[in-house]
């Protein structure tokens, strides 16, 4: 991987084949809708106390009882403690703006800082990474810190990428799976995590906000979004090795050296070409639309807390509302009710009942599962 900055592309017209002109040329123009940085993991290297984490084992302990996760506080925050490990970190603390790991094992880094996507967006990355160590020393004093991960992204829409495309990448590494969702095709996966380098996802970014509480991001598109089109992902998961060969070590380098290494990931790693007669595809000329690809303008700003997380609220309500009116119709048709008032005493009263024979009362449940819809 070559550590200069990267030529620019080679932005002449293709000269095309004749059996392939036409499949080239789009009809519509391709917009970037976003682009920046969508995952920053962090870890920490610090001296934790005996005190701390004989404390954290008891809180792990009494979750452990409870069954799930229990409130404690933790460097001036209340963030809840749970029951199970987070990968290889014994203590898993999990807060609104993301996930907290601590090991007292000697061989792997303190601490382990997962942001949520939404916090990064929401507050920008530098402000995230110093959030978390801010909260963190208060409890395990100075840390050293280093990224583990970094994901950069840009968002489009007019590109017609089809499986088809498969064969006009050319990319440093040998693996590239299609992905499908049922028959259709919604993207690429190139290269694989377990280099500890780069790999890259191509995927169909509407299919993904319908599965999962993502609504915010028509809010950080903007107006360019056009809701009647599908937007195109393409992101760069850089791992460990791969950031030091970027020369990214602490995750202040690698916010600011973010945009460098989309423009080398998307210039010597992987780019997308237009076939000619000639067999060396690497001298096949670039398709135009990865050269738009290639000049996202990489902003990596803040889009506001409270905007991002009503978002991501407003799209878990339009996932969970389809399945709940179904729930409550059978519910109606099974109790002999027709209207939803009727329906909504009909179950009041059954779990009220279920309550007075010991189950976990619905404010308990709701109070437990609060927690992660809080804004920061």
């Amino acid at each position: 991987m070559r550590h200069a900055e990267p030529e620019p592309l080679d932005n002449r017209e293709p000269s095309l084949r004749a059996d392939s002109a036409v499949r080239y040329v789009h009809s519509t123009p391709i917009v970037e809708l976003a682009s920046g940085i969508d995952a920053l993991y962090v870890s920490g290297r610090a001296n934790l106390t005996p005190e701390l984490i004989e404390n954290l084992a008891e809180s792990r302990a009494a979750a452990e009882v409870a069954g799930g996760p229990i409130h404690i506080k933790f460097g001036g925050e209340f963030v809840r403690i749970n029951p199970r490990a987070l990968g290889q970190y014994k203590f898993w603390l999990s807060h609104p703006c993301g996930e907290i790991g601590i090991s007292p094992k000697e061989k792997i880094p303190s601490v382990r800082i997962q942001p949520k996507a939404e916090f990064l967006h929401g507050a920008s990355p530098l402000k995230t990474v110093e959030w978390f160590r801010e909260v963190i020393e208060r409890e395990v004093g100075p840390m050293v810190l280093t990224t583990t991960r970094l994901d950069v992204f840009a968002d489009v829409q007019g590109w017609n990428l089809c499986a088809e495309d498969r064969d006009r990448f050319v990319c440093r590494a040998d693996d590239i799976v299609t992905r499908e969702s049922g028959r259709t095709f919604t993207g690429f996966e190139i290269g694989r995590r377990s280099t500890n380098t780069i790999m890259c996802r191509i995927y169909d970014k509407t299919v993904q906000i319908k599965q999962a509480a993502l609504g915010y991001w028509p809010d950080i598109w903007g107006e360019n979004f056009d809701p009647n089109q599908r937007v195109l992902r393409v992101e760069f998961e850089i791992n460990r090795t791969g950031l030091k060969q970027f020369g990214a070590n602490s995750p202040f380098e690698a916010i600011d050296k973010a945009p460098g290494i989309w423009l080398g990931a998307s210039t010597d790693w992987l780019s997308l070409r237009v076939p000619t007669g000639d067999e060396t595809r690497s001298r096949w000329p670039v398709d135009p639309t990865w050269n738009v690809i290639h000049r996202a303008k990489f902003a990596s700003g803040a889009f506001g807390i409270r905007r991002i997380y009503d978002g991501r609220k407003r799209g878990e309500m339009a996932k969970l509302l389809p399945g709940t009116r179904g729930y409550l119709s059978s519910v109606g048709a099974v109790a002999g009710v027709r209207t939803l008032n009727e329906t909504l005493d009909v179950i009041s009263k059954l779990i009220r009942d279920e309550e007075a024979k010991g189950s976990e009362t619905f404010e308990s449940r709701t109070s437990r599962k609060s927690a992660q819809w809080e804004t920061p």
